[in-house]
């Protein structure tokens, strides 16, 4: 099939030369073709023995509908022998020309050729949806003799791309009905189609008179049935010839949601004999839901069997559990001139599960790897190896969703054993301190005491869950208890070693924060002996350069100028002292030593400015002399005063000395 504007390729023929001698082969279409077709090779040359291939392209004619191919070979021998035999062959087809929309083709599969008056005929369709759409509501006419009950067969929706259904369909031949051939044509059709969206197709049969003696024999089960005329099939079947007829399992294991049919087989037990009309029905339980394909058969020879399938139209319908079905095969059993009717049953137990048998058999392996990890760490596992001895015994019965329920038992067992096995020693260590501690924990002694005779017993869920309540207690029992002095016992090194490293942070912290104190300071003494400096320079520039200041004011202006810079030198000289004796011990005397011999050193300088460089005026030079002098006056005294105290300290270990010796000799 191909849509109407597509070039397509139909068919590769392959063509044999069988003959003795060389054959030129002319291939052509037939000139009754309505499509358009272009061969890939319209003559060549085949040695004997050879083979060649025939490309057929087709386009489809631009009306769709059902078209009859016809590919033509003649065949001439290029060796002037004797004549090919065939000479002429066709290679025949059917093409299907579509539109957009759905296009149901429809072809008749089986019908019986002949029928009885007052039985029943037979025909089985098949209908493939050749368009890109879906056919809703689609449906199979059969157009019979007037005097036949017509029957229209409902199909439902059929898919696009080559989607194929079947329609399987039983008429009932009136009694009275005329002899001869009768025509029987089948069309198809959905809602809204047209004319040519649809093929037809027509068969015929012809209807006989009844001119044997028929027998017919009803059972249902292996015990006896009417008697009749001679001929297999005559009475009820026994057991071994049931067997054959119904030569199938009795049990039928499906997945629900996810297998969708399984294997049927009928069998012809009738020894000598063969089935005609074969019509298999199932009833029972969802039975609606399930369809026999095929459903009749035409003919089941002589010890023959026919297989058909069960096909479930709605798995998911399907409930877990067994489902028995009733299984009934009509036939016309023949034997010579016999003709009797027989009509069997048998029992087929459908047992639907939630996952499939190999499935159930991995849970099983599951379990005994689960069981084997408890031996192997040294736990209890009596308990376990039990359960998975009955998922052997429910496999094996089918119960596969019980197997599914035992595997979760044991892996939640297994996983809790582990978990018990890590948690009891750690939340009987945290006990055990508690109580070191002095704290009350009898609840959660008693809980952790049960946890641990579970879990000896393999009773490991509820070792697991006595485990939580253990820890919830635990941390209720303990919440708010602090015992300092088992806190200092126990961590004594901790807390001198943290004290140790706490002071010498202090003191690195306070001896940082003094040193950036003084850098500071000194960093603003600095700027400030700098602006003084700067001036006193631009007093002497106005007085001596520019004129603008007189003698008296240069002179009060210095003054002030000089006393301010000796107050910021003094300091800075202190700053630097203390700077540079931080980190000595003893650095208070230290400290004063270095600040006296800079205070001696700048007197020198002041001494050498006013009488050797003539520099510094009367007035500024003894104002300086008196603030340099009255600092080291200062200096000096504190420096006297630590050494009394040391020579205090000395002789105060000598007189206690002595004082001991005379209280001895007065003794």
């Amino acid at each position: 099939s191909a849509a109407i504007g597509n070039n397509v390729t139909v068919a590769n023929i392959t063509i044999n030369n069988t003959g003795d001698y060389a054959q030129i082969f002319l291939v052509a279409k037939d000139i009754a073709v309505v499509p358009t077709v272009v061969l890939n090779e319209s003559s060549f040359t085949l040695a004997q023995g050879r083979q060649g291939s025939v490309q057929v392209n087709v386009t489809p004619p631009t009306i769709a509908g059902v078209y009859i191919m016809s590919i033509k070979f003649t065949a001439n021998n290029s060796t002037g022998g004797a004549t090919v035999s065939p000479q002429v062959n066709y290679s025949n087809g059917t093409f299907v020309a579509r539109g957009d929309g759905p296009f149901l083709y429809l072809q008749i599969d089986y019908t019986n050729s002949t029928v009885v008056r007052g039985e029943t005929y037979y025909i089985n369709v098949k209908v493939t949806n050749f368009g890109n759409e879906s056919a809703d509501n689609a449906w199979v006419y059969f157009n019979v003799p007037s005097d036949w009950t017509a029957v229209n067969d409902s199909l439902g929706t059929v898919g696009p791309n080559s989607t194929v259904t079947w329609s399987n369909v039983t008429i009932s031949v009136p009694a009275a009905t005329t002899t001869g051939s009768k025509a029987i044509l089948a069309h198809p059709g959905f809602l809204n189609y047209k004319h040519n969206q649809t093929s037809n197709a027509s068969t015929s049969t012809v209807v006989t008179a009844a001119s044997t003696t028929t027998t017919t024999t009803t059972s249902s089960g292996g015990g006896g049935g009417a008697g009749g005329g001679g001929g297999g099939g005559s009475g009820g079947l026994s057991e071994a010839q049931k067997e054959t007829l119904f030569g199938t399992p009795k049990v039928y294991d499906l997945v629900s949601g996810k297998d969708k049919s399984f294997p049927f087989v009928v069998g012809n037990p009738y020894a000598g004999s063969e089935m005609h009309n074969v019509s298999v029905e199932v009833e029972g339980l969802l039975s609606q839901y399930l369809r026999v394909e095929p459903n009749f058969i035409k003919q089941i020879p002589k010890d023959g069997s026919y297989p058909t399938e069960v096909i479930i139209t709605a798995p998911a319908y399907f409930s877990e559990g067994k489902h028995t079905l009733t299984f009934t095969i009509k036939s016309t059993v023949i034997k010579g001139v016999v003709r009797t009717k027989s009509t069997e049953t048998t029992q087929v137990v459908l047992r639907v599960h939630e996952i499939s048998t190999e499935d159930a058999e991995g849970l099983l392996s599951s379990a005994e790897g689960l069981v084997k990890k408890l031996k192997d760490a040294g736990l209890y596992f009596a308990d376990v190896e039990n359960l998975g001895r009955q998922m052997e015994v429910f496999l094996t019965d089918g119960e596969y969703k019980s197997v599914q329920e035992l595997n979760q038992q044991i892996e939640t067992l297994v996983e809790n054993a582990f978990i018990a096995k890590e948690k009891i020693p750690e939340i009987d260590e945290r006990i055990k301190l508690a109580r070191q501690q002095g704290a009350r924990v009898l609840e959660s002694t008693r809980l952790i005491n049960i946890a641990k005779a579970a879990f000896q017993r393999g009773d490991f869920n509820s070792a697991v869950e006595r485990l939580k309540e253990a820890e919830l207690t635990y941390l209720i029992e303990t919440k708010g208890y602090f015992n300092i002095i088992y806190f200092v016992k126990s961590n004594l090194r901790t807390l001198i070693f943290g004290s140790i490293a706490g002071i010498f942070a202090s003191i690195f912290a306070f001896l940082y924060g003094e040193y950036a104190i003084i850098n500071y300071e000194l960093n603003k003494r600095g700027r400030e002996e700098a602006v003084l400096l700067g001036l006193m320079k631009a007093v002497q520039k106005e007085c001596f350069e520019e004129k603008k200041m007189s003698m008296s004011e240069y002179s009060e202006a210095m003054l002030q100028y000089e006393k301010k810079l000796t107050g910021v030198v003094q300091r800075i000289v202190e700053l630097e002292s203390t700077k540079s004796n931080i980190l000595k011990f003893g650095r208070d005397e230290a400290r004063l030593k270095h600040e006296s011999g800079r205070l001696m050193e700048m007197i020198k300088n002041t001494q050498k400015r006013y009488i050797e460089k003539g520099d510094l005026e009367t007035r500024i030079y003894e104002d300086k002399m008196k603030s340099f002098t009255g600092r080291l006056g200062e200096v000096e005294e504190k420096l006297a005063l630590i050494e009394a105290q040391k020579e205090l300290k000395k002789r105060g270990g000598t007189f206690k000395v002595l004082f001991k010796k005379g209280a001895a000799g007065k003794k």
